[in-house]
């Protein structure tokens, strides 16, 4: 349930169908608490390192405080595995425990991402770009073709914080991460949200 673009693949093997990610739909997901309007001119950078424990709470704090002082609104969510009590950030960064994707992703203009891959897919969607701080399991590997597809960059886990806040403005800057973002969100569109998967399910089923 992936775009074969982001797959390391160059031909789809004769068993295996790829059709694209297949979102919940909920109309009440996009309710949240933003103390600011969401037309706010302020650019949105969403922060989200992982909704499982990984120790990643030093890399929240400094992706945190990479944003103190840039002109942007700036949310992290912590997921289910850290607190939000937890970590410590600046105060005008607003931190909660979670947000959905689709509350979010549309009105993003940056995700800082660890690079795992309801993260990846929710933000190539929506046509964001992406700065990705890989923790470990599969999250290198998908930072990667995130990078090679032109839709975000990548940098160290243990980045300073100087050298965060200069890859976030960079690539708030970027018209070339917007334009490989934006071509991953028309990538996606074409798998119809699920419509393919249903047509592979229901050409496996008895006919006649």
């Amino acid at each position: 349930m992936l775009p074969r673009e982001l797959d390391d693949t160059e031909a789809e093997p004769t068993n295996l169908r790829y059709v694209g990610p297949v979102f919940e739909e909920d109309d009440t997901a996009t309710a949240w608490d933003p103390p600011w309007p969401l037309d706010h001119s302020d650019p949105l950078v969403v922060v989200g390192l992982g909704s499982s424990y990984m120790h990643h709470e030093a890399a929240v704090e400094r992706a945190g405080e990479a944003l103190d002082g840039l002109p942007v609104r700036a949310v992290i969510t912590t997921g289910f595995g850290l607190d939000p009590d937890e970590i410590r950030v600046p105060p005008e960064v607003l931190v909660r425990r979670y947000i959905p994707h689709v509350a979010l992703m549309p009105h993003a203009s940056l995700v800082v991402t660890h690079g795992g891959m309801g993260t990846v897919l929710a933000a190539t969607a929506y046509g964001v770009p992406m700065l990705c701080m890989p923790l470990g399991r599969d999250q290198p590997e998908i930072a990667a073709r995130v990078e090679a597809l032109g839709a975000g960059r990548t940098i160290h886990l243990e980045a300073p914080v100087e050298e965060i806040r200069s890859a976030i403005s960079d690539a708030l800057e970027s018209d070339e991460l917007r334009a490989g973002a934006r071509r991953m969100a028309e990538v996606i569109a074409g798998y119809e949200k699920g419509a393919r998967a249903i047509e592979e399910l229901e050409g496996l089923l008895p006919t006649g």
